[in-house]
């Protein structure tokens, strides 16, 4: 594939129809990336609603909480919560494709399929986080089903974060983009914590938060990023090669 050329955050070019780049890319022919406005309004979207719904998995199983300010009904998060997660969507999918192009990394290979897959994956390991503190603290904060539960948790979703990053990655771009984005993202969280005084994990261990937010981060940043990079550059059919017309012809009769 080819390499991506200099960063142009604010280039005209693009889709600026949602439906018809879904159609084209649904038939096989995507053609061009959805333009740079489009592609922020839907990260802006995708951040207040899968970001809000997340963190209050969070809440609802008891590994984190808010005091000291007004939550939001059935949620139980914080008020800034959407406007947090909104810019956080915003940052991670629209600066992948800026930070690749940064680094001259080849374009996106991933197919819808993969996207989405790699979206499954950070939902699936960010709900069970989340379900792991109900099964491993009892009633009283005494872990119950290990004696260092948040160790446990750290390798699983450090294993899980490897995993997915040879399925849907495989580059050391990849790895330093997410682990740049991942450490911003921890820490606006210890922040949070330590600075504000309304939010609080049941558990943490470092600097507020638990020892297993990082891997969770690193997931997340590979599947955002990742969509991020398919939206400005959707997977192109690969060109059937060519042949050398100089390479001889060998006589099978």
């Amino acid at each position: 594939m080819p390499a991506h050329r200099s960063a142009s955050f604010f280039e005209r070019g693009g889709e600026t129809s949602v439906w018809r780049w879904l159609q084209r890319v649904l038939k096989g022919h995507p053609g061009p990336g959805l333009r740079w406005d489009r592609r922020l309004v839907f990260f802006a979207s995708l951040g207040v609603v899968m970001g809000t719904v997340f963190d209050a998995l969070h809440v609802w199983t008891g590994t984190a909480y808010y005091e000291n300010t007004f939550v939001l009904p059935l949620f139980h998060v914080a008020w800034y919560v959407p406007l947090e997660f909104t810019a956080a969507g915003i940052v991670v999918g629209m600066a992948r494709p800026e930070l690749d192009e940064e680094f001259q990394r080849e374009r996106s290979a991933l197919s819808l399929r993969s996207v989405l897959l790699g979206l499954g994956c950070f939902a699936f390991a960010w709900g069970g986080s989340g379900a792991f503190t109900p099964f491993c603290w009892d009633n009283t904060g005494a872990p119950q089903c290990t004696s260092h539960p948040n160790a446990v948790i750290l390798v699983l979703l450090g294993a899980f974060a490897a995993a997915t990053w040879l399925a849907f990655d495989r580059t050391l771009e990849g790895v330093l983009v997410a682990l740049f984005t991942a450490g911003i993202g921890v820490g606006v969280e210890a922040s949070l914590v330590k600075l504000t005084d309304t939010y609080r994990y049941t558990h943490p261990d470092f600097l507020g938060v638990p020892m297993w937010l990082p891997p969770l981060y690193l997931i997340a940043c590979g599947a955002i990023g990742n969509l991020g990079r398919f939206l400005k550059y959707p997977t192109v059919r690969r060109p059937e090669p060519s042949p050398d017309p100089s390479a001889p012809i060998s006589d099978t009769a």
